[in-house]
């Protein structure tokens, strides 16, 4: 009530002001400063006739008289008019405070219902170990010395085999197995990184068990010697915070080095040469090449000119093998194969562009 007594006292003034003669606003006093304050102050002061403030006019009105009050033993009277005065605001602060509390407490129902079901939905996710309950593979086995290609589109579940190898999730039913243990067994480390240090300290993991000679060796067979050797510092050349001196092509022939340094048994490469030009893919396919020889490979990639040589391809397609072979009896289906279908596209997109 007091709010709308003082938009309607606002209103009023301003029609009012507005009706008069230009020099009534020449006056110091009704300057468009001072009228615009009165608007603003004036009008205000009229909603404290409205309220608790009125009962706290009767109280100071009770108190200062409270010598008249006696004489005329009116203390009844004087305490209807405070509960007169108070009962109106009472019931608008009830009416305010059950709207208030409606829309307070909606609110956080909202948002606990929000997060009960982020955490029952996620704990869902958790438990199917992120992978849908489709079967991706079943008794698929690659053989051991040999380069398996895994090539198809985009969510066919190439990355997410290799995940599984790497033990970044843990499948929801079977097991994976290397050499016939559980890959539970292992302890695998997850994606080559270059680290604050020498190319030397890269490659060599810090040891001081690795000499020269077989720093260089390895290098050579990843075909990064002879940049490093153009270096002004050579295998002194300090890398920075994850290699950020180096470009993608030479941190990735340095990871390879090291890779073999170490003469793993098995190679896992996803997507190993996808950011790189064609001449930096070049140098690293053919540095990666050397390094498959009779190791067990399982390679992920978009550009299938990089896995001619594998000894098997396999092509998935939501989570299931289409087609198993080597890159010419693949290609010998026509246009009728998956694979056939696939390096038709890539060879479209490479002319358009």
């Amino acid at each position: 009530m007091g709010e709308h007594l003082t938009k309607r006292i606002r209103e009023k003034m301003l029609s009012k002001v507005l009706t008069f003669e230009v020099g009534w606003f020449d006056q110091d006093e009704n300057s468009s400063g001072s009228v615009c304050a009165r608007l603003g102050k004036d009008a205000t002061v009229v909603k404290s006739l409205f309220g608790d403030g009125v009962s706290l006019v009767v109280q100071t009105i009770s108190v200062s008289t409270h010598r008249t009050i006696t004489a005329l033993s009116s203390q009844d009277q004087i305490m209807k008019m405070l509960q007169t005065a108070q009962e109106v605001p009472r019931k608008e602060n009830v009416r305010q405070s059950w709207f208030a509390g409606l829309g307070l407490g909606s609110a956080q129902l909202l948002t606990a219902c929000i997060i009960a079901f982020d955490f029952w939905y996620g704990g869902k996710l958790i438990s199917q170990g992120y992978i849908t309950a489709k079967a991706l593979l079943k008794h698929s086995s690659i053989e051991a010395g040999k380069s398996t290609a895994l090539v198809g589109q985009s969510g066919s579940g190439k990355s997410t085999i290799v995940s599984l190898i790497e033990r970044f999730y843990d499948p929801v039913k079977g097991v994976v197995k290397i050499d016939g243990r559980d890959i539970k067994e292992y302890n695998l480390s997850q994606e080559p990184t270059l680290f604050s240090g020498t190319i030397r300290e890269n490659i060599s993991g810090a040891s001081n068990k690795i000499n020269e000679s077989e720093i260089i060796e390895v290098t050579r067979a990843a075909n990064a010697h002879y940049f490093i050797a153009g270096l002004v510092d050579g295998y002194d050349t300090w890398c920075g915070d994850r290699g950020v001196q180096l470009s993608g092509g030479q941190k990735q022939r340095i990871a390879i080095a090291r890779a073999i340094l170490k003469n793993p048994a098995m190679l896992l490469l996803d997507k190993a040469t996808s950011a790189l030009d064609s001449y930096s893919e070049e140098v690293v396919q053919e540095a990666l090449e050397g390094m498959m020889v009779r190791r067990t490979s399982v390679i992920v990639a978009h550009r299938l000119s990089t896995i001619k040589n594998c000894h098997l391809i396999a092509v998935l397609d939501k989570g299931k093998v289409m087609e198993k072979g080597i890159h010419s009896s693949l290609l010998a289906k026509g246009p009728t194969g998956a694979y056939y279908s696939l390096i038709n596209l890539q060879s479209r997109s490479h002319n358009s562009t």
